[in-house]
């Protein structure tokens, strides 16, 4: 799956090099150590690059990076390579069940609605994130009915654009209560990408 889902980013962003570290399963239900995330959140702050490239230059991690330090240092990555790239980190977010998810769907938050003045930085297990302030004009997006053969994919953080992918999972009121427990499967994919390279990533 990592395979497949790197080829797909790469193609999408034309990146050098995608890295995935690791994937979360989530079950509703209790049925995994991770319920589906009920908070509204983004995963990086603009800082995330920056302490990157300082774990490399010192040779150790200055962000929680959950494997990918040791990916970057394991690639021949430098500081310097890093430092004249463009980083992106993709999500990859899929429904794996049989049934078409119904229960606790993903929510996201469109970032260009997202004002810097609503930006909250907070720091949870070592980890730089950041929350929002709450706006009516804040606009949100969800995928009804999403099946296991469809693989959403959405930006988390981009040092070319200071936009950030606000996300949570949330209960929609009109779930039946015999609707199969949510199972999904999310992964990051860490791109470096030439800054010469002139595929849209989006903004």
């Amino acid at each position: 799956y990592y395979p497949e889902m790197r080829e797909l980013v790469r193609g999408v962003t034309g990146a050098s090099r995608c890295l995935v570290n690791s994937h979360v399963i989530r079950k509703s239900g209790g049925a995994t150590p991770f319920p589906p995330f009920l908070e509204v959140h983004s995963d990086f702050t603009d800082a995330y690059k920056d302490a990157l490239v300082r774990s490399l230059s010192t040779g150790r991690e200055q962000t929680p990076t959950f494997g990918i330090f040791e990916q970057l240092q394991g690639e021949g990555v430098t500081a310097e390579e890093l430092s004249g790239s463009r980083v992106v980190v993709v999500h990859a977010w899929r429904n794996v069940a049989e049934a078409p998810l119904r229960d606790c769907p993903l929510a996201l938050c469109d970032g260009r609605s997202v004002g810097a003045e609503e930006l909250i930085r907070e720091r949870v297990s070592g980890l730089e994130r950041y929350r929002a302030m709450h706006r009516p004009a804040h606009r949100w997006y969800w995928f009804p009915e999403k099946t296991k053969h469809e693989v959403l994919l959405f930006k988390g953080f981009d040092s070319e654009c200071q936009r950030y992918a606000f996300h949570s999972a949330f209960e929609h009121p009109d779930v039946p209560d015999d609707a199969p427990s949510r199972f999904s499967c999310e992964l990051r994919i860490l791109c470096l990408i030439p800054k010469q390279t002139t595929t849209t990533v989006g903004s």
